[in-house]
């Protein structure tokens, strides 16, 4: 008889009902944890919506001032090379008058040195002939005094 109720109770598990009291409750559980999470992704993601949309217009701003900036560093770089430009022409410039000065300044002192020196040749043979006319004169005077000498021997 063991063996029949053994089969009894088999047959009466089978067709019992199970007890799902402990999983309902844990579906429950599990809905309810869905549900919160679902609530705080949903905030989480309007904040990170949020923090995106902020993080997107302040890349949208540092974008317009590296934008603004390089166009400011492409001036100054253009300004840079005229100055530099304006620069090398105003040196050539100053190197060519300065040249020029050096070239008319040499060109002076010779021409100087050139009139100075003709002077001097002038002068020295002014002196001469005027040494040579003194002595002339000097010979002259002489034979002169002995002419009158002469004459006055004569009327004596």
């Amino acid at each position: 008889m063991n063996n029949v109720e053994l089969m009894a109770e088999i047959d009466s598990v089978k067709v019992q009902k199970p007890d799902t009291s402990v999983a309902d409750a844990l579906k429950a559980q599990v809905e309810e944890l869905k549900k919160s999470h679902a609530a705080e992704l949903s905030g989480a993601s309007a904040k990170s919506t949020e923090t995106l949309s902020a993080l997107q217009k302040e890349l949208d701003a540092a974008k317009a001032e590296l934008k603004s900036l390089s166009s400011q560093a492409d001036s100054s770089k253009e300004d840079a090379l005229l100055a530099q430009k304006d620069l090398e022409a105003h040196l050539k410039e100053a190197e060519a008058k300065s040249k020029k000065a050096e070239a008319d300044y040499k060109d002076m002192t010779e021409t100087f040195t050139a009139m100075v020196e003709e002077q001097q040749k002038k002068r020295n043979a002014a002196e001469k002939e005027a040494a040579d006319i003194k002595s002339r004169f000097a010979e002259m005077e002489a034979k002169l005094k002995v002419k009158d000498a002469e004459i006055a021997e004569a009327k004596v």
